[in-house]
């Protein structure tokens, strides 16, 4: 009696469809993550972009400057800029009564579940004076800001790096088509210091199905 023997080929064949038949076929999941929209490191010339000071024409405004950076050669410094404020030496402090403002978007953040800013501040300020970073969701109406007081410089022993997601914030981030980021100086009548500088900004959104990046959403940063 002839013995049939089974190719090879034949048996893996098989084999392969036998272990195929018993596995999932449920399509793979999307993972998500985060999505960088806008980094920022001053460098080169400023404002660009979706950057914005506020209170344009006004004395003391922030201004991008060689003084105490971060990272690379300039950071931008509160009270900084402006036609006065552009004369303060880096060895010198800011003056009293006045605030200013820097701003970037609008940010289209509709389909995300989280965003965060992350940022490298140097603060060391007077009295009742700070420096606040948060958003706006309605052009400008209203703002819900973190504030910053003191010497946040000892503290941190130089520059402190921070990340702020929106639990730090009570208005709706996530959903809104139009939002903008924010860092105000403000400086009361009385007692001054050396200031606050910010480097080194970046804005972040958590997406459960991380989408194609579209160029009208999410800008590149700039080096130069």
């Amino acid at each position: 009696m002839r013995r049939y023997t089974m190719p090879i080929f034949t048996f893996a064949l098989m084999l392969l469809v036998s272990t195929f038949a018993g596995a999932s076929t449920a399509p793979p999941q999307p993972q998500g993550g985060w999505v960088t929209l806008m980094s920022e490191n001053f460098e080169g010339e400023f404002p660009r972009g979706l950057w914005h000071i506020g209170r344009e024409g006004d004395p003391y405004l922030w201004g991008r400057r060689d003084c105490n950076p971060h990272g690379g050669t300039y950071s931008m410094w509160g009270g900084g800029g402006g036609t006065l404020g552009a004369q303060t030496p880096c060895s010198g402090m800011y003056t009293t009564g006045y605030a200013t403002t820097l701003s970037y978007g609008p940010f289209d953040l509709s389909g995300c579940t989280d965003v965060r800013i992350n940022f490298a501040h140097w603060t060391w300020l007077g009295d009742g004076d700070y420096l606040r970073v948060g958003w706006t969701n309605d052009g400008g109406k209203s703002y819900d800001m973190v504030p910053i007081y003191g010497n946040a410089e000892s503290l941190c022993g130089g520059w402190c790096v921070e990340s702020f997601d929106k639990s730090k914030y009570k208005i709706s981030l996530c959903g809104q088509p139009s939002v903008y980021l924010v860092f105000q100086f403000s400086s009361n009548a009385s007692g001054v210091s050396y200031g606050t500088f910010v480097d080194d900004v970046s804005v972040q959104a958590y997406y459960a199905d991380v989408p194609t990046l579209d160029h009208h959403l999410y800008l590149p940063v700039v080096r130069r």
